[in-house]
């Protein structure tokens, strides 16, 4: 158990390192992607 939560604390700790080199370049990129996701997955939901 002990190490189970290590390995996850890990795995955030380098998403968090990844989202902290990346954002700067690619926030805006980013946004769209999401918006674009939320209507496609909205307009599924509807459909």
């Amino acid at each position: 158990m002990e190490q189970k939560t290590k390995r996850i604390e890990r795995m955030f700790d380098s998403l968090a390192l990844y989202y902290k080199a990346i954002a700067p370049l690619n926030l805006p990129k980013l946004i769209s992607e999401i918006i674009s996701i939320a209507i496609r997955f909205s307009s599924d939901r509807t459909a």
